[in-house]
């Protein structure tokens, strides 16, 4: 029993650990979100076109815009083989122009070249969505062709 109270002793005599203190310190996550917009345009394929007939030839395609919240985009359009504000296909074997104009109504009223399209702010989680119409006016004489323009959609924010 003396052993044991004499080792009860030696513990509580040992001195226990001591703490200085302590120290605290912060330090910051950060990021810039930088605006942007994404744009997903489809192509307009119009079919078959006879330049021996009257009738027009139209069609039409789908522009989806992708941008940050808060950002308002402003859209343009130009064909790579635009003239003023008619656009033309090129023949791929021939060199030959079709004439054709891009419009934001199923009416072919309203031209898209040359004007700038504001798109509502966006809410930076859903993709806004613009229709585009084609359409090649009747009668043209060219020969038998494949032709094809490319458009290049511009987003302004």
């Amino acid at each position: 029993m003396r052993t044991i109270a004499a080792a009860l002793i030696a513990v509580i005599a040992l001195p226990s650990t001591a703490y200085a203190g302590t120290a605290t310190s912060t330090f910051k996550v950060q990021t810039d979100v930088v605006a942007s917009c994404r744009l997903t345009p489809q192509d307009i394929n119009l079919g078959t076109y006879d330049p021996t007939g009257e009738e027009a030839l139209s069609g039409s395609g789908v522009v989806s815009v992708m941008c940050t919240k808060g950002t308002t985009p402003i859209l343009s359009y130009n064909g790579a083989n635009a003239q003023g504000q008619t656009q033309y296909m090129v023949g791929t074997s021939t060199s030959s122009k079709l004439s054709y104009n891009l419009y934001s109504d199923s009416s072919h009223s309203t031209n898209l070249v040359g004007q700038n399209t504001t798109l509502q702010t966006s809410d930076g989680s859903t993709a806004q969505t613009m229709a585009v119409y084609a359409k090649v006016a009747g009668g043209q004489n060219v020969p038998a062709d494949s032709y094809v323009d490319t458009v290049t959609v511009t987003a302004t924010f």
